[in-house]
């Protein structure tokens, strides 16, 4: 991982779910409004910043989480719910740094780019804590192997087939991957 904010995001220790395909079609997310606001790292300290920047052309779907950073390190995903998890879809360049959309034009510029990247978390929100898991990269790894999904060459990204990962998670108990080995955990700050 990059940057300071994505490891803020979650508590990368031994894994992250890096693919080529979303769970879902980001032009038809919806933003979480559970996760809009202000929240505090629990266990490591720093604060996260969760937002829906209306940027002309963004689709509606497309959320911003920073802290107090350098706004050009923020984490921009959308959420997918499959069966009763939800999961965020962290969209990266090729070398796995982060695609910023603050500005206008910058998604459609994206939208022509042939190869997408991925890191996909699972989060749950319980009241005001928000508990994001990153995945067992050990995990993840046997399950791509057995699946015989690829890596990208010249990437750490797997070439997961459209779709794919979405049904796996569908008909698996998404704790197989997001086994609460990896994960941070925040409490929403009060306004």
């Amino acid at each position: 991982m990059r940057y300071a904010i994505l490891a803020a995001f979650v508590a990368f220790g031994t894994g992250c779910v890096p693919v080529t395909e979303p769970l879902s079609d980001i032009e038809k997310a919806e933003p979480d409004k559970n996760l809009i606001g202000d929240w505090a790292l629990t266990d490591k300290g720093g604060d996260l910043r969760i937002t829906v920047p209306e940027v002309k052309g963004n689709p509606k779907g497309l959320i911003r989480a920073g802290g107090n950073d350098d706004p050009k390190e923020a984490v921009w995903f959308y959420t997918t719910t499959i069966a009763k998890s939800t999961y965020a879809n962290v969209i990266l360049t090729k070398k796995g740094d982060l695609k910023q959309f603050d500005t206008v034009g910058e998604f459609a510029k994206w939208q022509k780019e042939p190869a997408k990247w991925f890191y996909l978390f699972r989060y749950t929100i319980d009241g005001d804590k928000l508990t994001i898991d990153a995945g067992s990269q050990k995990v993840v790894k046997q399950l791509m192997t057995d699946a015989k999904v690829a890596i990208s060459k010249g990437t750490e990204f797997y070439e997961t087939p459209a779709g794919w990962l979405a049904k796996y998670l569908d008909k698996n108990d998404p704790k197989a991957i997001f086994d609460g080995s990896n994960v941070a955990k925040y409490r929403k700050l009060k306004k």
